[in-house]
């Protein structure tokens, strides 16, 4: 109980800590930037069924040429371990978590490079290269950068 001489004292909420969860709104930078993650996997799970289950003389084409092999490396091998790791940023940047905002951006900056060695290759990959594009532009906008910001353990910097 407290002395009626007291004056009330509104209960303060600690200062959010950047990278831990709270409960208020996200900008629609983060849910874009999920929601594009989340379109990355669809299409890559996509890609490999119809690469292992739609073609049934996936090995014979595997064999034939080096070109092929090399999109059973992509396809069958390094996609599913991509997968992964995207759905691990995903659920990082949800909770919003500072690892999960350069996570994203090295899985971005690989898949990038990808496009590009398949756009000299003579492939086009547009969907995929606007995917990345717009998804790189929402993860450098201000007010998703500094949900990221790592703040020191003492709290105020």
């Amino acid at each position: 109980m407290r002395d009626k001489n007291t004056p009330a004292v509104p209960m303060q909420m600690p200062p959010a800590r950047a990278g831990a969860p709270s409960r208020e709104k996200r900008p629609f930078g983060l849910i874009a930037i999920i929601a594009l993650l989340i379109l990355n996997v669809i299409a890559s799970v996509a890609a490999i069924v119809s690469y292992w289950y739609l073609n049934p003389q996936w090995m014979k084409v595997v064999m034939s040429s080096l070109n092929n092999t090399e999109w059973f490396l992509y396809i069958g091998l390094l996609e599913p371990i991509l997968n992964v790791a995207r759905i691990v940023a995903i659920v990082g940047l949800w909770r919003r978590r500072p690892w999960a905002w350069f996570l994203t951006m090295a899985l971005l900056t690989y898949a990038m490079a990808t496009n590009i060695i398949f756009y000299f290759q003579g492939e086009s990959t547009y969907p995929s290269m606007l995917i990345n594009v717009v998804t790189v532009f929402y993860l450098n906008l201000r007010e998703v950068q500094e949900l990221f910001i790592a703040q020191p353990a003492g709290g105020k910097s």
